[in-house]
């Protein structure tokens, strides 16, 4: 009975394919290019992290050296690399690109600034 009712089934979607081969094309095209994209964007951002990651470090190594006040350069590439932190932990909460951004993003904290910046 189930058998009769499964072959049914895989019929009627098997004629239902053929009658809408084109529909059905484009739907499957749509599906692998949709997951090529998406492996592609995880993969990008998963592989430049550990570099941000360095650069990062390096700009709170350099905030510790350098006179902040008179060098404009390292102040406007932390406040860059800040809002970037930022952003990534929020959309890192998000549901629909939390997928795509690395989980390390939360625990990086931001660069603190010096006082008189």
């Amino acid at each position: 009975m189930i058998l009769k009712r499964v072959k049914k089934f895989l019929d009627c979607l098997e004629e239902m394919i053929w009658d809408h081969w084109v529909m059905f094309n484009i739907v499957l095209f749509m599906l692998v290019s949709g997951l090529f994209i998406g492996t592609t964007i995880k993969t990008t951002l998963e592989l430049s992290y550990p570099g941000e990651i360095c650069r990062i470090e390096q700009l709170r190594e350099d905030m510790k050296k350098v006179d902040v006040i008179s060098n404009e350069d390292i102040l406007g590439q932390v406040t860059v690399y800040n809002q970037k932190i930022k952003t990534r932990q929020i959309y890192n909460s998000l549901w629909w690109s939390g997928f795509f951004i690395p989980d390390g993003w939360d625990e990086i904290e931001i660069i603190e600034l010096k006082k008189g910046c």
